[in-house]
């Protein structure tokens, strides 16, 4: 059977890769040299196949009460994290005496007022949405016995019966609501504060429609932001977020496993989702079960392990470099004079054992739970430094180590984030001009990262593997202590400038036609600019489309796309 599908995988590849496009106007005129992917001459397995097919994703965003992303019509559900304050008026806005209060399995406290260690009767606090959201009427819905407080600015508030009050808010920022009284036996719980318009059907429409409009080109959703795969702390499947926890902004655990399924139905995208570095085994089997269970037959599943397990600024990645080392299996002694990190431990080497020995240990459980439907729909995915050949070549020779992958799975696409910047090390002056900013960033698009993809399609090549992008786009931020200068201001104006989805257009098309990549996940889908980036295709949800160059950029590639498949 597996040999049947392998051979209709490679027909379809093989008529799909015929097929040559002139650039649509919306490309611009340079030309490109259309590259044929050596994978036609290959054995490739269907996985390899399907994510060698080219195709557009995104990154939806983190949830955060902050956050310009409008993910659901309950804002509560991306709602802060409980802080706790003093009742009494004084002391600090947040006391963190949170620990100290006992609350129920799904966040909420079982009895308020609480006198902390601190001697004073504390309250619970949450912060919802910010000035992005939309006037109007807010309904806050709750059950249990109890005193609510709510406030902030060009609020006001009426309460129309027990549990239930209505908030009309006018130009405001963000609302304040807190927990001030809790009656032990009948606490106050299942809090939901519903955006104007979806006061009816908010358990029916539970993504806000202009959420999931906007998102509806995209094929792929990939879940690194919304899982919170960086820095995450899940250990155990009983650690997950559920539905009905308080909140789904939880930063150590992410949007509850449920969510993933229905949003992916909902926009009818493949699902790439990012098992957390610490997961244990009955985690990956439960999520597996569940995304069989709930994700509609016709998505695939992109599954890594963490996210960039080379990049030194993440937790994940200082844990894979110890536990490498401590590792049997995967420890590689230190050679030479240049032992800079752990002692007497090869700690890069042995850390690219252990991703191994993990993601093929996922695929196996993956593999146990979908059965004859995991060749079908499971698409192991190798993550690497796009700048690096050499963790690449490491990573997929690896799986050819049978004490790291001793059932021989192997991945089906090495993954790169072949973003563009500036050419070089050079140091801008304050006075920098968004113009010189984006001919150097075409200049890094030519000379610099087409010609780091080119080589990770060779090592992907060499490995029977499809070359994707799990994250892309422009990488504009400036040195930490030039973020407070005009040049992160400069960058911003960039980002915004119609030339930049000029760039996004030529760089999109050489990826997919001159370096012969399949699926490229773009970063992110709405995030606000500022001095740590500018990466979102919008900036806010109901941005004007015709405001926002890379997100046509976007939707451009997607109408080129299906031209180059039919």
């Amino acid at each position: 059977m597996r040999n049947l599908k392998t051979t209709i995988m490679l027909l379809i590849t093989f008529v799909l890769s015929l097929t040559t496009i002139l650039a649509i106007h919306n490309f611009g005129d340079r030309k490109t040299n259309l590259v044929e992917s050596q994978i036609l001459e290959q054995n490739i397995n269907p996985q390899s196949a399907l994510a060698a097919k080219p195709a557009l994703g995104i990154n939806p965003d983190g949830l955060a009460y902050f956050s310009t992303q409008w993910v659901f019509v309950d804002i509560m559900k991306q709602s802060s994290t409980w802080i706790t304050q003093n009742i009494t008026p004084g002391g600090p806005f947040n006391t963190k005496m949170i620990e100290q209060i006992p609350v129920d399995e799904n966040g909420y406290p079982l009895e308020l007022p609480l006198i902390a260690s601190n001697g004073i009767p504390q309250k619970v606090v949450t912060i919802l949405g910010n000035a992005s959201y939309p006037s109007g009427d807010y309904l806050l819905l709750f059950e249990g016995e109890g005193e609510i407080e709510i406030f902030g600015k060009n609020l006001k508030t009426q309460k129309e019966g027990p549990g239930r009050y209505r908030i009309t808010r006018t130009d405001g920022d963000r609302i304040n609501v807190a927990i001030v009284k809790s009656v032990k036996g009948n606490h106050l719980r299942n809090m939901r504060v519903i955006m104007p318009g979806f006061e009816d059907n908010y358990e029916e429409q539970i993504f806000h429609p202009l959420f999931l409009e906007r998102l509806q080109p995209f094929t792929v959703l990939r879940f690194i932001n919304l899982m919170r795969a960086n820095h995450n702390t899940i250990i155990t499947w009983e650690d997950r977020t559920r539905p009905s926890s308080y909140t789904q902004a939880d930063s150590g655990h992410g949007i509850a496993p449920e969510y993933i399924a229905k949003l992916a139905n909902k926009i009818q995208a493949d699902a790439w989702i990012n098992i957390p570095h610490q997961a244990d085994d009955n985690y990956i089997r439960e999520l597996a079960k569940l995304l069989k269970q709930d994700l509609d037959l016709d998505q695939k599943i992109y599954v890594e392990y963490s996210n960039e397990l080379w990049n030194g600024l993440f937790e994940q990645t200082k844990w894979l470099y110890k536990a490498g080392c401590e590792n049997p299996d995967t420890f590689v002694p230190a050679q030479g004079d240049n032992d800079q990190g752990i002692p007497g431990c090869n700690d890069f080497l042995s850390s690219v054992n252990l991703h191994v020995k993990k993601l093929a240990r996922i695929a196996e459980i993956f593999d146990e739970v979908f059965q004859d439907s995991f060749d079908d729909r499971i698409i192991v995915v190798a993550a690497s430094q796009a700048v690096s050949p050499y963790l690449s070549e490491q990573l997929l020779k690896g799986f050819s180590n049978t004490k790291l992958n001793p059932k021989g799975y192997k991945p089906a696409a090495l993954a790169v984030a072949p973003y563009f910047s500036i050419k070089g090390t050079v140091k801008f002056e304050p006075n920098v001009t968004v113009d010189e900013m984006l001919n150097l960033a075409q200049e890094h698009i030519e000379t610099g990262v087409l010609n780091k993809a080119l080589k990770q399609k060779q090592i992907a090549d060499q490995y029977n593997v499809a070359l994707i992008a799990y994250e892309g786009g422009q990488h504009l931020v400036a040195r930490p202590r030039q973020k407070q200068t005009p040049l992160t201001q400069t960058m911003i104006e960039a980002n915004r400038n119609p030339r930049m989805g000029d760039l996004y257009r030529k760089y999109l098309k050489s990826w997919f036609d001159t370096v012969g990549g399949g699926l490229f996940v773009h970063f992110s889908y709405v995030y606000p600019p500022g001095p740590h980036g500018s990466w979102g295709a919008l900036e806010f949800q109901d941005q004007p489309i015709s405001e926002a160059p890379k997100y046509q950029a976007l939707l451009d590639t997607v109408e080129y796309l299906p031209q180059k498949t039919k």
